[in-house]
């Protein structure tokens, strides 16, 4: 029974490197996010049960183009458990969507030219239910998408 979950992982990378054609064929679609730089930005407080509205940035400082999938990342918004969040050195359970989907198609995905970047806007409270308080966020990076982990930011919420 170990071994089975063991897989699923890479059978999820695997299936969302594919998307369906017209003609019903498969027809990869490569993810190459190797160089990208992910960050987290947010104000340095938050009011108690209010929007949490946190950026994330993806930049290509490479000298090559970079393609990820929007699934785990908060170009879809927040439908799975993608940001670690701790407050007084425990985490924060999450609390929000859990989303599956069908493979994805040309349309989930971002390619950023050299130099480029992107950012989305999420609210954290879709999520996550922040107590008062010092809260450490940070993007957790996913094989699906492709992207790595941003460096924590830290943020106060207030009562």
């Amino acid at each position: 029974m170990m071994a089975r979950h063991a897989m699923l992982p890479l059978v999820l990378v695997l299936a969302s490197c594919q998307t369906a054609t017209s003609e019903g064929t498969m027809k990869k679609l490569s993810i190459d996010a190797e160089g990208l730089v992910v960050t987290v930005s947010a104000p340095e407080t938050f009011a108690h049960r209010q929007p949490a509205v946190v950026t994330v940035t993806v930049a290509n400082p490479t000298e090559q183009a970079r393609v990820f999938c929007t699934y785990h990342t908060p170009f879809e918004g927040i439908r799975n458990d993608i940001f670690v969040v701790t407050a007084g050195g425990a985490e924060v359970d999450y609390r929000g969507k859990l989303a599956k989907r069908a493979p994805p198609g040309p349309e989930d995905f971002i390619r950023l030219a050299p130099g480029e970047s992107r950012s989305a806007q999420v609210d954290l409270q879709e999520g996550y239910p922040l107590p008062v308080g010092p809260v450490t966020v940070a993007y957790r990076g996913t094989l699906i998408s492709g992207l790595p982990d941003s460096a924590p930011v830290e943020v106060t919420v207030t009562p």
